[in-house]
């Protein structure tokens, strides 16, 4: 548990904190990490853990960190910190920005700060010892300093284009080096004093020799760099804004050579900070998501080989034909290869490239069309020739042939072979022909492979079924196959009938399918589908028929979708992106692996095990690539959040097994679903992309349903439910269609109201818009009962009130006001103009930008905070007429605006723009309890709620969970 405060009387105490990374740096076999204004201490091995976490600062972000003399300085702002092991910590500072800081000896440090001058300070005492500076007090955005044997260099990196290196001791300008555009976003020198590098505003990376002449330069960032490293010499890594970490080499060209590109390294934007380390091989990257993740530097050195088929047929001592080459592959059991050429040979690979002994007869048999497959759970392959015939072969000390008899194609051609896992598994020959039937054989695996039955399924009557895949569920005893155009079949296998389901979104060819879990009468299963799109359904039977039903669908944003599988509770799907094959763990967010092979027009696979081995061909080429995971969870040392400001939160009414669920929506469109735990931290398990603008609100309708709102009028509905493992799921229900074809507005907020037909639900718009609808929960319907304007200012909140069997709304606005209306009578008597408010109260000087109502059951309390940075308990009464009444008015409710306020039992929590958070009770009038600063910034956003106690969650820049 994290806390941000040593106050152990506090009644408000934060628990955890997630926020960017601001610094790193490998020390002593350890990862320092400074997340915020905490200090978190990683061991280094290879399952690397948590060691301690403690605050260093009060307010104050760690931006840097460095080691020397068995001491750690800590410094961020004007703040700063020398660590050693038996001392306890105290914050010093100075008044003047620091940029960076390093030891110069055992009893001395210099820090540089903003204005190029260096602070020298004795550390038994903590004096100024001296201020050295070299004549050039330019405005610094960057710096570094090296210490060696026999001077101290230090590299100022400007705001505008140019780096200065000077020399600490003779206080003389080494060089000016001016090639950059923009500011220097980091400069450093290499520790044998030959190189320095430096990036910029330009998105370049320079490398220079000590002597100041420009060497080479690097292009490939999509934008800015924000930091450094060298490592072997030359070779420089790198870390930006477009999420990737880049390793470079100088080649003795005027270009770097691009190593590697570590993509989507971290979620949204900025990789801040980073480190690395030669000697344990690693490198550390620390993101604006709050993530820390360990790369394995041997990535360099990927495990691949490749084989010509020049030297497959040396090894394998055969002849080559003219133009022979190798067709498809398959992996066993055993993880060798099998492979089939061109010409029907068939390849054997352990180690060593042998052929398997098939007479002439049976190569002309299967032929240059021969279709290679692996039998599920065995040591087997089957191919099928081009007229249905197929050859079993079982590897073993022998190699076991079985030919099964030629089907009756009626001369079509058999142009897919698919087979279910399972020991008792189907082989379903596809063929063109929409009038021929399906050919299938059921085959045991009980002492070798055996084949039990065979039979035939009609084709569905349309102008093409060209499936992709089939499943066998023992449990309902149905075949289902999947298809192109999103479509399935549902085959009975007891009564003989079959269910076709078409277009089940849209989409092309599913490529992948997974049965999750199966009970009698339900399947719950997993599709992907080439355009991007992976879903969970399940198909449910009941007498009267069979239907299928869309629990999660999701949009993957990287490229196309060649198949999805889960691992360890994760959902991992790979493809293609470009020219590059990639797996991608989509419940953790990362990538895991990627390969530049030249794209998807070729023969591939990719074959799991405990680790991932990727196999394709190019032109007469085979390349197998193995990856190895160095690290447990990918080398995610520490999740997360989103990599962009979070918009909106909000926590599920209900808790089950000692947690809530929470959702999060954040700038970038993104809203993430996970749980809430009693003590404090997150784990997410979906990351949703439906939404295209940015958002401006979450809320739970029920524990079942919850809506969001955005811009371009996107408003949602989602509907949450769980896989067969317990995990939480999400899937949009239904949506709004916006006004207009081309929609500007934004949907600042909404209520709702359950009723017999599903909600009653409110909108309000940015241009002082109100809209009432009836959603109805059965045909996924919105029908528009009221509309209306307030005035032509932005609308910001909106409540439903029920009193005395009357129905009211309740806005607030940015002039200041709230304002209420009276709906019923309208909804009854069916008048669609809402008119004018029957109250329109002035609270605040400009906008109402929070607002949490608390029914009570003889009035109504309205507590709201404004940008004017007052908060006000005002009192609603509900009798013949409705009257208003100022209970407490706190001018200084905060000293900057006030953007949130939620609330649980007889107290509140707001946020503020100052990066206050404050506990009240609003019982008899409005009383801060406590006010604590939270290391979030850009704070905008809260929500309260029960998990053994009451939690709160405040969410901008990171999250931040406390209990009070």
């Amino acid at each position: 548990m994290v806390s941000e405060s040593d106050n152990n009387e506090s009644l408000f105490t934060p628990l955890q904190h997630y926020g960017p990374v601001t610094s790193l740096k490998i020390y002593q076999d350890t990862i320092l990490c400074g997340y915020g204004p905490i200090l978190r201490k990683f061991r280094t091995s290879d399952e690397i853990s948590l060691i301690s976490s403690q605050q260093i600062f009060t307010r104050n972000k760690i931006h840097g960190i460095s080691t020397g003399f068995n001491k750690i300085l800590v410094l961020g702002g004007r703040s700063f910190s020398v660590i050693e092991d038996e001392k306890p910590i105290v914050e010093k500072a100075i008044n003047e920005w620091i940029i960076t800081g390093e030891f110069l000896d055992e009893n001395t440090l210099v820090l540089l700060t903003s204005h190029n001058v260096i602070y020298k300070i004795d550390l038994r005492t903590f004096e100024l010892m001296d201020k050295i500076h070299c004549n050039e007090k330019s405005i610094l955005y960057s710096g570094s300093i090296r210490v060696g044997e026999n001077r101290t260099v230090v590299s100022a990196g400007t705001v505008m284009d140019g780096v200065i290196i000077w020399d600490l001791d003779t206080k003389e300008i080494i060089h000016t080096l001016t090639d950059h555009k923009g500011s220097i976003f980091c400069v450093k020198v290499d520790k044998d004093f030959k190189y320095i590098a430096s990036c910029s505003d330009d998105r370049t990376i320079k490398l220079y020799n000590f002597q100041g002449d420009l060497l080479s330069e690097g292009w490939g960032h999509g934008s800015r760099i924000w930091n450094l490293e060298f490592f072997n010499g030359t070779n420089i890594i790198s870390m930006g804004e477009d999420c990737t970490t880049r390793m470079w080499e100088y080649n003795n060209t005027d270009t770097l050579r691009q190593l590697e590109v570590i993509d989507d390294c971290h979620l949204g934007k900025h990789v801040w900070s980073g480190d690395i380390d030669t000697n344990h091989n690693i490198a550390v990257t620390g993101g604006a998501d709050g993530r820390v993740r360990v790369h394995d530097l041997g990535i360099l050195n990927k495990d691949s080989r490749t084989y010509t088929i020049e030297e497959i047929a040396n090894d394998a001592e055969f002849t080559l034909a003219k133009n022979e080459a190798i067709k498809s592959f398959v992996e066993l059991d055993s993880s060798n290869l099998v492979a089939i050429t061109t010409t029907g040979k068939v390849l054997i690979f352990d180690e060593k490239w042998s052929v398997v002994v098939l007479s002439d007869d049976e190569i002309q048999v299967l032929g240059p069309k021969a279709i290679l497959k692996q039998v599920p759970e065995s040591n087997s392959v089957m191919i099928s020739s081009q007229n249905g015939k197929i050859l079993l072969l079982q590897f073993g000390k022998t190699v076991e042939k079985t030919w099964f008899d030629n089907d009756e194609f009626q001369g079509s051609t058999v142009t897919n072979l698919l087979i279910s896992p399972g020991k008792e598994f189907f082989v379903m020959s596809d063929i063109p022909n929409p009038k021929i039937p399906f050919q299938v054989k059921k085959f045991s695996t009980d002492g070798g492979v055996s084949l039990v039955e065979k039979f035939t399924i009609d084709q569905p009557q349309q102008s093409r079924f060209t499936a992709t895949s089939i499943k066998y569920d023992p449990v309902n005893n149905w075949l289902i196959i999947f298809s192109r155009h999103v479509t399935m079949m549902v085959y009975d296998l007891n009564e003989g009938k079959a269910h076709i389901f078409k277009k089940l979104t849209a989409g092309d060819t599913i490529t992948s399918s997974t049965i999750l879990q199966s009970q009698k009468g339900s399947v719950e299963f997993m599709i992907t589908v080439r355009d991007g799109i992976y879903m969970v359904g399940t198909i449910k039977a009941n007498e009267d028929s069979v239907t299928v039903e869309i629990n999660m669908q999701n949009k993957l944003s990287r490229g196309f979708i060649e198949g999805g599988f889960f691992k360890d509770g994760d959902l991992i799907l790979y493809g293609f992106r470009s020219t590059y094959f990639y797996v991608w763990n989509e419940t953790k967010q990362l990538e895991i692996t990627k390969e530049l092979c030249g794209g998807s027009h070729r023969f591939w696979d990719l074959f799991v095990g405990e680790n991932y081995k990727f196999v394709y061909l190019n032109k007469s080429t085979i390349t197998i690539v193995r990856h190895r995971e160095r690290f447990a969870d990918y080398g995610l040392i520490y999740d997360g959040t989103h990599g962009r400001e979070i918009r909106g939160l909000a926590l599920s009414p209900e808790t089950k097994d000692g947690s809530k669920l929470i959702v999060t929506a954040s700038e970038d469109t993104v809203v993430r679903l996970g749980k809430l735990f009693e003590d404090g931290t997150v784990k997410y398990s979906w990351c949703m992309n439906n939404h295209i603008s940015g958002m401006q609100d979450i809320k739970f309708i029920t524990n079942e349903y919850l809506c969001s709102s955005a811009a371009n009028e996107e408003f949602f509905i989602w509907k949450i439910g769980q896989l067969y493992d317990g995990t939480p799921i999400i899937n949009q229900y239904a949506s709004l269609k916006p006004s207009t074809s081309i929609p500007d507005l934004r949907i600042m907020d909404f209520a709702f109201l359950s009723n017999d037909k599903g909600f009653l639900i409110v909108t309000v718009y940015s241009d002082s818009q109100i809209k009432v609808w009836q959603f109805d929960q059965q045909a996924k319907s919105f029908q528009l009962l009221i509309d209306g304007f307030y005035t032509n200012c932005c609308l910001l909140n909106v409540n439903i009130l029920q009193r005395n069997n009357k129905m009211y709304i309740l806005t607030g606005a940015t002039d200041g006001h709230i304002a209420i209306w009276r709906i019923d009578d309208l909804i009854e008597r069916k008048i669609t103009q809402l008119g004018k408010p029957i109250i329109k109260q002035q609270l605040h000087q400009s906008s109402v930008k929070a607002l949490k109502v608390f029914e009570e059951p003889d009035h109504v309390k309205v507590i709201t905070g404004g940008d004017d940075n007052a908060l006000i308990l005002s009192e609603l009464k509900f009798d013949d007429i409705i009257t208003w009444e100022l209970k407490s008015f706190v001018k200084d409710g905060a000293s900057a605006t006030i953007t949130s306020i939620s609330g649980y039992g007889k107290r509140i929590v707001t946020t503020s723009v100052d990066q206050i958070v404050r506990l009240w009770e609003y019982e008899d009038g409005l009383k801060c309890l406590e006010a604590r600063y939270t290391t979030v910034a850009d704070t905008g956003c809260c929500d309260s709620g029960d998990i053994n106690g009451c939690l709160s969650i405040i969410g901008g820049a990171g999250l931040s969970i406390w209990r009070h």
